[in-house]
């Protein structure tokens, strides 16, 4: 199996394409999908239990 290498994303590209999405960071060139956490994740427990 062959893995093609991940594209570095510069400032621009993020916010051309993520500027309105509030679930990535850009970290070093990396898209990086943020992970609710403390209090975020509790009420996000709640709704989806509900």
């Amino acid at each position: 199996m062959v893995q093609s290498a991940s594209k570095v994303l510069t400032v621009e590209e993020f916010i051309t394409h993520y500027d309105e999405c509030d679930r990535y960071e850009l970290i070093d060139g990396e898209l990086i999908e943020m992970e609710p956490t403390g209090p975020h994740k509790q009420v996000s427990a709640l709704i989806g239990r509900k």
